[in-house]
């Protein structure tokens, strides 16, 4: 473990801003079984953290066109929703994926300990359960008060650039950026900028997007999930520090 590893690992606020914390795997193949039900002894399992379920009936949609045809799938498939008490966080299970998603964000070792206790009975159950892509994914959306286009003191300056390219700030009403990373052995897509609640009216609210998306799209053994999430939620913990600035980890720990 680097220096760089440990400073991060160690960093720790009294708030956030965060929006909602996905993370999801899907599996190379379908499980038949969760096509109808899902075995008793996950759903217990399930309902220590998420005690609400509701199942329900869900849809996929495929669209696929080529120079000489044009196709359109629809699948209706089952799907369960398994709740918090006061559904602040919701896990997701289908014969194609599971996904838990956080709305309240405390700490991500609540997050990973939930979701593999989850991921760690499917491998138990089903053998040899292959994933062929799993993502972790932190969405911020930063509100404060004062001119929405001012966020130098808050933000890295080499990502606020466009927020000077055009003087008419009356006539924008949406500045976004996407970045993406290979990192050999994952992905990581960062989009960040003035996303406008009110979209398509002009941006009068100050309020920032950061979201980080870091994800793996070749095949996995469900044992390497522990270990890639973690790789996940380390990258974007150091790209979320190297792209705020000393005055605004002071709101962090306020």
């Amino acid at each position: 473990m680097n220096s760089s590893t440990i400073e991060y690992s160690t960093i720790r606020y009294k708030r956030n801003f965060l929006k909602e914390v996905i993370a999801r795997i899907d599996f190379l193949n379908p499980i038949p079984l969760l096509a109808n039900k899902i075995p008793k002894s996950i759903t217990d399992l399930i309902k220590k953290n998420f005690p609400i379920a509701e199942p329900r009936k869900a849809i996929a949609q495929e669209l696929q066109i080529s120079p000489k045809s044009f196709s359109h799938k629809r699948e209706e498939f089952q799907e369960w929703k398994f709740y918090s008490k006061d559904k602040d966080k919701t896990l997701t299970i289908n014969q194609n994926s599971i996904f838990v998603s956080y709305k309240k964000y405390k700490t991500y070792k609540e997050i990973k300990d939930e979701y593999l206790s989850v991921i760690n009975i499917f491998a138990k159950i089903f053998n040899d359960i292959q994933v062929r892509r799993a993502g972790l994914r932190y969405i911020n959306e930063i509100v404060l008060e004062g001119d929405p286009f001012e966020w130098q003191e808050y933000l890295n300056k080499k990502i606020l650039c466009l927020l000077s390219y055009y003087q008419k700030k009356e006539e924008l009403s949406r500045i976004f950026h996407v970045l993406e990373f290979n990192f050999n052995i994952f992905n990581l897509r960062f989009q960040f900028g003035l996303f406008n609640p009110d979209f398509p009216a002009p941006i009068k609210q100050k309020n920032f997007i950061l979201d980080m998306d870091a994800y793996n799209e070749g095949i996995l053994d469900i044992s390497e999930i522990s270990k890639i999430i973690d790789n996940f939620h380390q990258k974007i913990q150091e790209m979320f520090e190297n792209t705020i600035t000393n005055k605004f980890r002071k709101i962090l720990n306020g």
